[in-house]
Formats: structure tokens, C-alpha cells, sequence
């Protein structure tokens, strides 16, 4: 046994129009012979909503008001929950641009103040320490993160003030 169902639903909250949505149902025979045998005109929405409600573990209650009210509830509540994630994705969002300003202008402050320190940062490619094998330069590289760090007023690591030196020579 076929069925076309159409299920009409309204397009946006407030929005007065009314979209359908087509959907065919396959019923077994047999039960449809014994649904019919109880009775020779059943009610299909009705069967349609008790089997979704026994489908989602809940009980049917065919209250109209009642499922309307609820579903008004359930509504505003999902609208309510999707306003605080939106709030919370927009902070975030918010706080990755603030977090890459201040990223970008430490760079700039680190950057410019490389040059009081080195006259030419690309003669420094030796003393990287994937170039010092033996590491003869760490406690250099230690001191000018140091030095970096007074002129700059910022905390500049050895490590940091190393990929600064990369980025300048790429």
C-alpha cells in the first residue's frame, strides 16, 4: 500500500506563508488490512502522529491547545538557545580577532626593534640553531632575547626571537 503525505509547515517564525513538503509512506498490507478491519475509514494523520510519538518515546495526547502551547514553548526555547550560542560564537569570534590584533602589533614592536639590535638579521642565519650543532650560540640567543626584551618592553624568548630571525630572511 502507497501513500502520499503532505506536511505543511510555516516558512519563518511570524511568516504567514505555508510551505508543503511531499513525502510518500510505504504501509505493509497486512497491517493496513488489519487497521482497516477495526476500522474501514482510520484516521491516518492521527496514526501518522502516534506512531512519531511512539517513535520519540512520548505519549500522545491529542490536546491541540495543549501540543500548541507546548510547541510554542519549545520553540522560544530553541529560538532562546540559538541567541545565547550565537553570543557565544560572536565572543569568541570577537576574542581570536583581539588575541590576532595583539599578535600582530607585538610582532610590529619586536620587528622594529630587531634592527637597535642586529644591523643585518640575515647574517644570522649561522647561529640559528638548526645551522650551531654544537650549540655554541644558545646562551647568545638567550642574551639578545634579553636585550630584545628590555627595548622592546615586551618578553621575547630565545625560541620567538629565532623565528622572527627565519621570518626576516625568508
Amino acid at each position: 500500500m502507497l501513500f502520499r503525505i503532505t506536511y505543511n509547515f510555516l516558512k519563518k517564525p511570524g511568516v504567514s506563508e505555508v510551505e508543503s513538503i511531499r513525502s510518500t509512506v510505504y504501509v505493509n498490507p497486512d497491517l493496513w488490512t488489519l487497521i482497516q478491519m477495526e476500522n474501514p475509514k482510520p484516521n491516518l494523520s492521527k496514526i501518522f502522529n502516534e506512531a512519531l510519538a511512539a517513535y520519540l518515546g512520548l505519549p500522545y495526547i491529542h490536546e491541540p491547545d495543549l501540543i500548541r502551547e507546548k510547541t510554542g514553548k519549545m520553540k522560544t526555547r530553541l529560538r532562546e538557545l540559538y541567541q545565547e550560542q550565537q553570543k557565544l560564537i560572536e565572543k569568541e569570534l570577537e576574542s581570536e580577532r583581539e588575541d590576532a590584533a595583539k599578535k600582530i602589533l607585538r610582532e610590529k614592536i619586536i620587528g622594529e626593534n630587531l634592527s637597535k639590535i642586529f644591523i643585518n638579521p640575515n647574517s644570522l642565519k649561522p647561529k640559528l640553531p638548526e645551522n650551531d650543532i654544537h650549540g655554541d650560540y644558545d646562551e647568545w640567543w638567550q642574551q639578545k632575547a634579553s636585550e630584545l626584551s628590555k627595548v622592546s618592553q615586551l618578553t621575547v624568548s630565545p625560541v620567538e626571537l629565532q623565528a622572527m630571525i627565519r621570518r626576516v630572511r625568508a
